[in-house]
């Protein structure tokens, strides 16, 4: 993983298998991208989410937050 500590690393282009089923395709993706994605995320989360970045009041794209707790707030009011 060297590749990302120098920052040359490269997204492989994920796999398209069409499958038995009319106009249906599969899509495979690099497992080693999964987890450097999944790793990004984490990182990110834990930088904007314990800084302050968002109003407390943001629902969106965020974890354990959505729309379901935003209809729960304005019912509360």
């Amino acid at each position: 993983m060297l590749q990302i500590k120098n920052g040359t690393y490269k997204f492989q282009p994920a796999k398209k298998v069409f499958i038995s089923k009319p106009d249906k395709v599969l899509t495979i993706t690099n497992g080693g991208d999964i987890i450097i994605q999944k790793a990004m995320t984490i990182l990110l989360e834990m930088i904007y989410e314990n800084n302050g970045y968002f109003h407390e009041e943001s629902h969106g794209f965020r974890p354990y937050k959505g729309c379901h707790t935003a209809l729960l707030q304005i019912k509360k009011g």
